[in-house]
């Protein structure tokens, strides 16, 4: 994102710092929580949306590997390996 407001940012930050935010997560909330997450740079908000992906989440294998790829969610990409 070009414009980013500094603090829209830290407004962002805050909010998935959170311990709410947790409970805010479902699969039906968790791709526009990582697509905010994503444009404010919030990894932790990322890794608290990939925890529920691994743990949680009864989305589509498909849908999940789109999301992998889209927002480099890495342990959720190591989840569904195969190993070799």
């Amino acid at each position: 994102m070009q414009n980013k407001n500094p603090q829209m940012e830290r407004n962002a930050q805050f909010v998935f710092t959170h311990k709410s935010v947790e409970d805010a997560i479902d699969d039906d909330t968790v791709e526009r929580i990582l697509q905010i997450a994503d444009m404010y740079e919030t990894p932790l908000a990322i890794k608290k949306c990939e925890k529920f992906l691994i743990k949680k989440s009864k989305m589509e294998l498909k849908k999940k590997l789109e999301l992998t790829e889209k927002y480099g969610l890495e342990e959720l990409k190591k989840a569904y390996q195969k190993p070799i």
